[in-house]
């Protein structure tokens, strides 16, 4: 009961899913903030796959300019998308020259160029 009401309370506000990782004798929970959440991107509206592309790439060049080490797993949950659908925008960026990522798959940072 506890763990569901954590739950619907993070989908009433508008947060990402917390993540939690059992094994016994350790709890480990993750409360994600979204990005409207902590204002760095404001909530709008998307109407066309043009606009969510862009909108999307745009959220996701924000976060990466807050926090040059974050995860791909961390921006899908900040921002509502999977981490496929983060995958196909950071290499759209990447092909348009507007972010490079430095260093190995773990432990790396990204750089946003334009």
């Amino acid at each position: 009961m506890g763990i569901q009401r954590i739950f619907e309370v993070c989908k009433e506000h508008g947060n990402p899913t917390p993540v939690i990782d059992y094994t016994p004798g350790d709890l480990w929970i993750e409360f994600p903030y979204s990005a409207q959440y902590m204002g760095i991107v404001p909530a709008e509206k998307e109407t066309t796959q043009e606009t969510t592309q862009e909108t999307t790439q745009e959220k996701i060049v924000v976060l990466l300019r807050a926090n040059p080490t974050i995860t791909r797993k961390a921006l899908a949950q900040a921002i509502g998308i999977t981490a496929d659908g983060v995958k196909y925008h950071l290499d759209k960026l990447k092909v348009a020259g507007k972010i490079r990522h430095h260093g190995p798959t773990k432990g790396g940072h990204w750089e946003v160029l334009a």
